[in-house]
């Protein structure tokens, strides 16, 4: 995905409203917004002019998402510190915990 959006000349308005539905609060499970949350911080410089043009005109509410939206439109960085803790600012956004039955995978808790 990180591929796709960053070789696109033009990013279409279905994809990134796709992707807005997917890291809006309380849709999705937390293993498919995280995995759309990476995507959003690789591709923190393509997206910000689409994503500010897409926000402004479906008339939404940035809090409405999760914070990586914010943090893109905002242009500030989120960060992982070695607890894996995700900060925006000096903000707590998310913890990522080990899931023991899901080795593979990672639950982030907001």
């Amino acid at each position: 995905m990180n591929l796709i959006l960053e070789e696109s000349g033009n990013l279409s308005r279905e994809l990134l409203t796709l992707l807005l539905v997917i890291v809006k609060k309380n849709s999705h499970g937390v293993v498919t917004i995280h995995l759309v949350e990476r995507v959003f911080e690789k591709c923190v410089v393509k997206l910000k002019s689409y994503l500010t043009k897409i926000i402004k005109s479906l008339g939404v509410y940035l809090d409405d998402y999760s914070a990586i939206v914010s943090s893109v439109c905002n242009e500030t960085n989120g960060t992982v510190d070695q607890n894996n803790n995700i900060t925006y600012g000096d903000e707590l956004v998310a913890e990522i915990k080990s899931a023991s039955a899901f080795p593979d995978l990672a639950l982030v808790t907001y």
